[in-house]
């Protein structure tokens, strides 16, 4: 039996493990950037909406946080945004 420790690094090795990152903020989006490049699938969570509205567009609202590295990144699918940690919930501001 895998335990489970190795289960996750087999997934993080091939790229199939999931990242979700709470808050979307100066270190939360850059981190969430990074995984995304890094070729992980990676969903962010941020209450606030206009912020996931601006990601789901591929705008960066963060100055140091390059608006071509979002917009590369969400047109691939490899990062998104929601606003809720429900799946199938969508809010919009």
């Amino acid at each position: 039996m895998i335990s489970m420790a190795a289960q996750l690094l087999d997934r993080i090795g091939t790229r199939r493990a999931r990242v979700g990152v709470v808050g979307l903020g100066y270190v939360g989006l850059a981190l969430a950037l990074e995984l995304a490049r890094g070729g992980l699938p990676v969903t962010g969570i941020e209450h606030d909406a206009r912020r996931v509205a601006h990601l789901q567009r591929g705008e960066s609202y963060i100055p140091d946080v390059s608006g071509a590295d979002v917009a590369a990144l969400t047109a691939t699918g490899r990062l998104t945004a929601r606003t809720s940690f429900v799946r199938n919930r969508t809010v919009y501001g």
